[in-house]
């Protein structure tokens, strides 16, 4: 066996005894954090929807009928015809 490949399998082996450290803790404490997890989820929950919304739009569409006979009646005048283009 060789030196590098003992000390990368120490270090794999040191890395997942890290990890499973890390998820007993996380079992010790799972319901106290997930406690605590509720209670501020219910606490934002219940303050955002008792509030007052503050901002509100409203808008209106005004429809008028329109007096001119057509917009592009008079537009057949100023279109000139060039033969060189």
């Amino acid at each position: 066996m060789y030196p590098e490949e003992s000390i990368t399998e120490s270090a794999q082996q040191a890395t997942s005894k890290r990890l499973i450290d890390y998820l007993r803790i996380i079992r010790k404490w799972k319901w106290l954090v997930m406690t605590i997890a509720a209670i501020i989820f219910l606490t934002t929950a219940l303050s955002t929807f008792s509030k007052i919304p503050l901002y509100t739009a409203t808008t209106q569409v005004l429809v008028e009928k329109n007096q001119d006979k057509g917009r592009l009646e008079g537009l057949s005048t100023y279109i000139a015809w060039d033969p060189d283009f």
